[in-house]
């Protein structure tokens, strides 16, 4: 059910490098699980890791065609001791999932170019196709109406906030969330 409060379990580390090398992660010392390391056949890597603290398995995705909306939201995250990367509208997304997993996404539902109901769709594509981990994908959308809401979820957004967000429910959201629940 797509509600204000995620029931997703512990925390998740609280940083990101935006900068993508698999060989500083593996030399990191700092991993447990990656997630989206893939094969030569373009198949994900049964023995994924992913880093617990530092590094970048925690990177928020900023989705919002609004450039006022991706700052104030990329200040909330960060001022939570996360970091973020910005897109300004659902095709970017897509394109950065091709180049990397994200656990967290904070979608706007109606932007231009691909909007967050079909950019989620072809995430949640792309990840069944390369075995990816399945990201927490978060609505952000300035009309929460059940007929919003069911959009949401039919698209296969895990949870849905009213915009403009508000820093205590984005905290409760990233608390709430756990990469080994999904």
């Amino acid at each position: 059910q797509v509600s204000t409060q995620s029931t997703w379990g512990a925390a998740i580390p609280k940083s990101c490098s935006t900068s993508s090398s698999i060989i500083q992660l593996i030399h990191s010392h700092e991993f447990a699980t990656v997630t989206n390391i893939l094969t030569p056949s373009g198949k994900a890597n049964s023995e994924q890791t992913w880093p617990t603290s530092g590094g970048e398995g925690n990177c928020v995705l900023v989705v919002d065609d609004v450039q006022l909306n991706r700052v104030m939201a990329q200040r909330q995250v960060e001022s939570l001791g996360y970091t973020c990367k910005l897109c300004e509208n659902g095709s970017q997304a897509v394109e950065e999932f091709h180049q990397r997993w994200y656990p967290f996404v904070l979608m706007d539902c109606h932007m231009p170019v691909m909007d967050g109901w079909e950019a989620t769709r072809v995430i949640r594509e792309l990840e069944s196709e390369r075995g990816m981990k399945r990201s927490f994908i978060c609505a952000l959308t300035a009309e929460k109406l059940p007929s919003t809401e069911q959009r949401c979820r039919d698209s296969g957004m895990d949870d849905c906030v009213a915009k403009p967000l508000k820093k205590d429910a984005l905290s409760k959201l990233l608390q709430n969330y756990s990469v080994s629940n999904l």
